[in-house]
């Protein structure tokens, strides 16, 4: 990545009807995610990618390899994309009020909020910000490089591993 040029491009963003109570599951290897709730019932996904590379040619291959999608099996929901060391995938997540939320994130932030079904959030590397949860927060840190922060969480929160600044 280092010495490359950065091409940006903005998935077409994806708008999925899903089960109440859904389960949704994020997995994103490189890049933020930030998710919230709507009123609606469809999960909504905006992707901003972003690929190092030394031509468009190779930009659009990078793109093609870490495109983010949605897919729904009975009430389980999986928001996915496959990562790629020369890229990384800025997700924002619009789930309904009641859903249950699990992210793993693998090299980037997660932000939730205004979320009513709790989250259980895997972080490798990346700070975990919370705000306005209702429901169990389940926090798994795997190394110390990360911030986390919780308010306004209504439930119980369970941390584990190591991190930088708790607030």
């Amino acid at each position: 990545m280092f010495g490359l040029p950065q091409h940006d491009l903005d998935q077409q963003p994806q708008s999925v009807q899903i089960p109440e109570n859904a389960t949704v599951q994020i997995e994103n290897p490189r890049g933020d995610v930030s998710i919230t709730s709507g009123d609606s019932a469809n999960i909504e996904v905006q992707a901003h990618q972003v690929a190092f590379a030394g031509s468009d040619e190779e930009a659009k291959k990078i793109f093609n390899s870490e495109q983010a999608r949605v897919t729904v099996s009975g009430s389980a929901v999986l928001v996915k994309s496959d990562g790629n060391n020369n890229g990384r995938v800025n997700l924002t997540v619009t789930v309904p009020k009641s859903a249950h939320v699990a992210v793993h994130s693998g090299h980037g932030d997660v932000t939730a909020a205004n979320l009513n079904g709790g989250v259980n959030i895997n972080s490798t590397h990346g700070d975990v910000h919370l705000s306005v949860i209702k429901g169990s927060v389940q926090i798994h840190f795997s190394n110390d490089r990360g911030d986390f922060s919780a308010h306004q969480v209504d439930g119980d929160i369970t941390a584990e591993g190591n991190c930088n600044d708790l607030t």
